[in-house]
């Protein structure tokens, strides 16, 4: 899957990945929480709840490299 945004948009610097083996989520950068599919929280580090946007919704899939 790819995803096409004008140079001049605001989500330039995003990242979309296609579909591996993790875990769906969705973020709310209201409430700074992870769901899965279910509605259940999922517990992140806080670096990365730090490093998440807070104005931008997502939808998608969390996956780790272990090097």
């Amino acid at each position: 899957m790819y995803l096409i945004l004008p140079l001049n948009s605001d989500y330039v610097n995003r990242w979309v990945f296609e579909k591996y083996d993790g875990v769906r989520g969705f973020w709310n950068p209201q409430t700074k929480t992870m769901y899965a599919r279910t509605g259940r929280k999922l517990v992140l580090p806080e670096n990365v709840v730090y490093d998440m946007p807070q104005d931008l919704f997502l939808d998608g899939e969390l996956w780790y490299i272990i090097s």
